[in-house]
């Protein structure tokens, strides 16, 4: 695969770095940069979260329909949660390579890429909700997930400096690279799950049965 071609939409610094090598530890400071440039962008969007609601398509739905969509949508974000535990504990360290071993700038770019592809879909999902009406009885069910994105901005945050962190003492004379990230399931999963359980174990409070 053709390195240039594949970094062609990233920054200077970074494609210098993947395709020149010019510096003794490039693989990390590749990363390092990959993954500042990237939660800079990730976090401006989420500042304009209000804006990016807006630009949402807005719809009205029922409980049903709500219930589908958390559900179809939980399901996607479990395992975006499994993708990010992967990715930060096992695709990383394979793409820096073994010691004395060249890394691979497009498993790296891939890699954090996916990282923040698994990131956005958190992100995605409180604008899908925030641009949608629901009735009044589901209300709590439908912010349920409100923070969800804090919680991994969070945890990019953690991963960028702890990288920006070892790559600095790699060029201080340490020959250890050790990331001490680890991601847990957002506890607004856990709320939503249990919103979610209350509306099946008491459908006749949310389902009046004078209702079509």
């Amino acid at each position: 695969m053709d390195v240039a071609e594949v970094y062609a939409g990233e920054t200077v610094l970074a494609r210098s770095l993947a395709l020149k090598h010019d510096d003794e530890i490039w693989e990390y400071a590749l990363g390092d940069e990959l993954l500042r440039s990237k939660l800079s962008l990730f976090r401006d969007r989420y500042e304009h979260f209000d804006d990016l609601v807006r630009a949402a398509p807005k719809r009205e739905i029922d409980g049903i329909q709500l219930m589908k969509l958390i559900s179809d949508r939980g399901n996607e974000l479990v395992d975006a949660v499994t993708g990010i535990s992967l990715i930060v504990n096992k695709k990383l360290g394979e793409a820096l390579g073994e010691p004395g071993v060249p890394g691979d700038a497009v498993a790296l770019l891939d890699a954090v890429n996916s990282l923040f592809a698994h990131s956005w879909a958190f992100l995605q999902f409180e604008i899908e909700l925030s641009a949608t009406e629901v009735p009044a009885r589901f209300e709590k069910l439908k912010a349920a997930p409100v923070g969800m994105v804090t919680s991994v901005i969070r945890l990019l945050d953690d991963l960028s400096f702890q990288w920006t962190t070892n790559t600095n003492a790699l060029r201080r004379g340490s020959h250890e690279f050790d990331l001490k990230v680890r991601f847990h399931t957002p506890a607004q999963l856990d709320a939503l799950e249990e919103e979610f359980n209350k509306i099946q174990d008491r459908p006749e409070d949310y389902f009046p049965t004078d209702q079509s």
